[in-house]
């Protein structure tokens, strides 16, 4: 399968020799987990079909990625040296990589991600990212699936024990043997990638539903919904 369109390669944050490392020392952390998956049956179904378009929430970055290595997914990380080296630790993880994100290159990525999707790959994206509001999807996932015509399939997790950040996103570290939770439901496309009303109902629908399963996993009320932010858009 060919990958998508290369970008210019940076210097990575740490050297040459840190994303094999990063990714080995992963590999082998995330081979300790209990992985435990509700709902994937209907998303295994659909991605038969053909490539989807995965959405989660910022934070959860750590628990996705070392538990969906068998479906051809194409990761995101952000032109910047700490995103290169992000790039480089996904691909020696057994991932594509799109590069881009909401702050510089948005317009690209989704192009890139876009064309990945011709060949195959499901682009998975953070979609409250880069800078938030936390749990507030932007429109990029939904636009996309609007696009291709292909459904997102959303994922939400817990994992116990877990090392827990202090960052905006609550970032999530699971820890060697912990018990990993995946969430997972779908999401239909607009069927109109023209009509904006449609597909911000389709964002709108997204974060009800990945909010309202975020609040049941993690046994707490539903947040409520973040103000919109001006210039919110493709995550």
């Amino acid at each position: 399968m060919a990958s998508p369109p290369p970008v210019p390669a940076q210097r990575p944050s740490g050297g040459p020799l840190a994303a094999p490392v990063i990714g080995w020392l992963f590999r082998a952390w995330s081979a300790t987990w209990r992985v435990h998956r509700h709902g994937w049956e209907p998303v295994a179904a659909a991605l038969e079909q053909g490539p989807c378009v995965l959405a989660f929430w910022h934070g959860e970055q750590v628990a996705i990625i070392g538990t969906h290595r068998r479906v051809p997914i194409a990761g995101m990380a952000s032109l910047s040296p700490d995103g290169e080296l992000l790039a480089r630790v996904i691909a020696h993880l057994g991932y594509q990589v799109v590069r881009g994100s909401t702050s510089r290159g948005g317009k690209d990525a989704f192009e890139a991600s876009r064309a990945a999707m011709d060949l195959g790959l499901t682009p998975a994206l953070a979609v409250d990212g880069p800078r938030g509001p936390r749990h507030r999807p932007h429109v990029g996932a939904v636009a996309l699936s609007a696009s291709a015509q292909r459904p997102v399939f959303w994922c939400v997790t817990r994992a116990w024990p877990v090392l827990r950040l202090r960052s905006w996103d609550r970032f999530e570290v699971p820890l060697p043997f912990a018990r990993v939770e995946l969430h997972y439901g779908l999401l239909d496309p607009a069927p109109d990638p023209a009509d904006r009303a449609a597909v911000e109902a389709r964002r709108v629908a997204l974060g009800d539903r990945m909010r309202r399963r975020w609040a049941e996993v993690r046994g707490q009320p539903p947040a409520p919904l973040p103000a919109p932010r001006e210039g919110d858009g493709p995550g």
